[in-house]
């Protein structure tokens, strides 16, 4: 006899953040973009409870200064040619960069070469 019952997790709303449990307190942890170099900007809050954390981060979000945190406009091709110097060229050998600089030049490059990356 099977006694277990089918269980939905609560799934939570896009944007909402990731909740993490350490030392018995709750950390929700949001996204907020992108700053120029490409890092993620992240801004974290933590309570007692989910409910406390996510009331001091609302609080956080709403003193924060957005227009410091905005980003240059960046075309699919200026960011695509900035990746690829930035985070690959020394971590890849050289024959590897060269298949992925033709790669991004021919396949990804040239039909969004106009295209703005949205943040």
């Amino acid at each position: 006899m099977d006694t277990s019952k089918n269980k939905t997790k609560k799934r939570r709303g896009y944007g909402e953040g990731s909740y993490t449990n350490k030392n018995g307190r709750w950390i929700l942890t949001v996204s907020l973009g992108r700053d120029k170099k490409g890092n993620r900007i992240r801004m974290s809050a933590s309570g007692k409870n989910k409910g406390e954390a996510k009331e001091k981060l609302q609080k956080k979000l709403e003193e924060t200064d957005f227009e410091k945190l905005s980003q240059e406009k960046y075309t699919v091709k200026e960011w695509a040619e900035k990746w690829l110097e930035l985070y690959k060229k020394d971590k890849i050998n050289s024959t590897s960069y060269i298949t992925y600089e033709h790669q991004i030049r021919n396949h990804f490059i040239k039909p969004l070469t106009w295209k703005y990356i949205a943040h």
